[in-house]
């Protein structure tokens, strides 16, 4: 979880989780709007001693940016307490970091969707790392998607904004992102359009 390569200075979402969101439409996403937050429908797993998993049906709320630095100054204040140095134990501190963002974000699932777990160092306890990296994963996922102005679109999540378009039959995927992106996104599908076009024999011959 101490990976800086996500959104949050944590896991990035595999590309496979961001494109299962794109082909949904906003009502397939379950969506609720709580206290001025989106909250996001999701099961938390914990392996029981037989192997198996039990399921816990939770809200994901995306942390704002008060929040994350609310998270930076507990995790802060818990690596002190146990003699982590922030510069030299980056990895260790970036996983504190990761677990005070999630029990913000990992919410009950029913009103008022309090956190699940306030206690950090208690989700910890509580659930296993695998489990939590994946709540992790779909976060930052999810922000991916909700995010206004994305910063670049893959070759794959292209593929699912086109899958999405033609679903919906209209260009609403494309409205989470920047107008530059936009018009990336139609003279990209444009180029991969033209040589089939162009392969197609002419109405006048």
């Amino acid at each position: 979880m101490g990976d800086d390569s996500g959104e949050f200075g944590g896991k990035e979402a595999p590309p496979h989780v961001v494109e299962q969101l794109l082909s949904k439409s906003w009502g397939e996403l379950e969506v609720l709007e709580h206290a001025g937050y989106l909250l996001f429908p999701e099961n938390i797993y914990k392996r029981r001693k037989d192997g198996t998993f039990d399921s816990v049906k939770v809200m994901l709320r995306l942390p704002r940016q008060h929040e994350l630095r609310k998270a930076r100054v507990q995790a802060r204040s818990i690596a002190a307490k146990d003699g982590i140095d922030f510069d030299r134990d980056r990895d260790l501190f970036g996983d504190i970091e990761t677990v005070c963002i999630l029990a913000m974000a990992i919410r009950n699932s029913t009103p008022p969707h309090e956190p699940m777990i306030p206690d950090p160092l208690e989700l910890e306890k509580d659930y296993d790392r695998a489990c939590l990296m994946q709540i992790w994963a779909k976060i930052d996922a999810l922000h991916r998607v909700v995010d206004p102005a994305p910063h670049e679109i893959g070759e794959r999540e292209m593929f699912a904004l086109v899958a999405a378009i033609a679903k919906e039959r209209s260009i609403y995927p494309l409205a989470v992102y920047a107008a530059d992106l936009q018009a990336t996104f139609v003279i990209s599908m444009a180029c991969l359009l033209n040589p089939l076009l162009e392969s197609k024999p002419s109405s006048g011959q």
